[in-house]
This record gives structure tokens, C-alpha cells and sequence, in this order.
């Protein structure tokens, strides 16, 4: 009988023992990816480019997920590490534009880094200057820090607007953004992206 040199044992125990920590493992990831894709989640499933907007029917939720993704720009014109990506969870199954629909209550903003990003800064801050003045959405207390494990990087921060102070923002020129202790600006092009997100998931004030 072979025996693992390391403790005795049979090698045939240790071997079972293995498979059923691989096993273990795996069950265990596939629970936690079954519980990820959700309704607010269809950015990560579905790839979009930057100013598209997009929807993903979830049948077994039976709603709908639209949403648009928009990069800041620093001042420089470089594009930095995170997405802002606008989501509207609508009942049923929607084509697009969504007519006869009733509007979502809330839109969530999530500032997404990118995979490989590490922000390092203490303070995580969430703050877009509209037409209206400045939104410090973390101050506001309607955005926080998505908790997250230590080797992922750094955390998106996620907020949940109600549908005026999505509309403020929206209905902006240039914003100015300071996301993670970076500061940078959204373009004209960016704002026109986010209020088509708006008329296609008929959100409205």
C-alpha cells in the first residue's frame, strides 16, 4: 500500500480527500456565479461598448435590464480605469424603446474599476458637479463602497439615484466627476449617451 510521505496516510485516502476539497471548491464557486447573475448584473454578462445602450431579458426574473456605460476623462484627455455604468431594472420582457412600461423608481449608478485597477486612496469619493451644483453621492448617503475580496482590486461604489437626481444629471452639459480621488470629467458625448439610456428605459421625472 502506498502511503503519502508527508503524513502516513494511504495515498488513496489522500487523493479521495483532494477530490472532495476540488469538488467542494467548485460547488462552491458555481453557487457564488448563479448568485451574481442577477437582474443589475447583465453589464458584467453582456460586454458593451462605451455609450451603448443595452438590455438583457432575465426570463427567470421575468424583467428587463437596460443599461449604458460612459469612461470619464481626466483633464489630460486620458481615459481612466473605471466605468460609470447606469442601470434600470423594467417588469417583463422590454423591447426597446420601452413604451406602455412602467417607469423604474430609481436608477443605480455604479463606478466600476477596471479589473486590473488598484486605487489605493482612503477616502472613496463619488461626486459629479451638474448644472445644479455638486452631488457628493457618498456624503448624500446614497452611495457606498461594494464590499469585495482582497486580491479583486479595488471596490466599486454603487448608488442608487431616484429618478430627479438621475434627471439632474442627465440633463447636464460637461460634469465634472471626482471617483476614487481621481478627478475628471464626463464630455457632451457622454451625457447625450446617458439621456438616451433615459428615453429607452422611459425614465422620466
Amino acid at each position: 500500500m502506498e502511503l503519502d510521505t508527508a503524513r502516513g496516510r494511504p495515498r488513496a485516502v489522500v487523493l479521495k480527500m483532494r477530490r472532495s476539497v476540488l469538488l467542494f471548491v467548485v460547488l462552491l464557486l458555481s453557487a457564488k456565479s448563479v448568485v451574481a447573475q442577477a437582474p443589475g448584473s447583465g453589464w458584467a454578462t453582456v460586454p458593451t461598448p462605451e455609450r451603448t445602450v443595452k438590455t438583457l431579458y432575465w426570463r427567470l426574473f421575468n424583467q428587463t435590464e437596460v443599461w449604458t456605460r460612459v469612461v470619464p476623462r481626466a483633464e489630460s484627455g486620458d481615459i481612466l480605469p473605471i466605468s460609470l455604468i447606469f442601470i434600470a431594472i423594467l417588469p417583463g420582457e422590454v423591447k426597446l424603446p420601452a413604451k406602455s412600461v412602467q417607469a423604474p423608481r430609481e436608477i443605480t449608478l455604479l463606478a466600476q474599476p477596471s479589473p486590473l485597477a488598484r486605487l489605493t486612496t482612503l477616502n472613496p469619493s463619488l461626486q459629479l458637479t451638474t448644472r445644479v451644483g455638486v452631488l457628493d453621492l457618498i456624503h448624500l448617503g446614497i452611495a457606498s463602497v461594494v464590499p469585495s475580496c482582497d486580491a479583486c482590486g479595488s471596490q466599486p461604489i454603487r448608488a442608487l439615484l431616484d429618478v430627479g437626481t438621475f434627471d439632474e444629471i442627465a440633463n447636464s452639459g460637461k460634469i465634472h466627476c471626482n471617483i476614487w480621488g481621481l478627478s475628471c470629467e464626463l464630455s457632451l458625448s457622454d451625457t447625450s449617451a446617458i439621456r438616451a439610456f433615459a428615453r429607452a428605459a422611459a425614465v422620466h421625472p
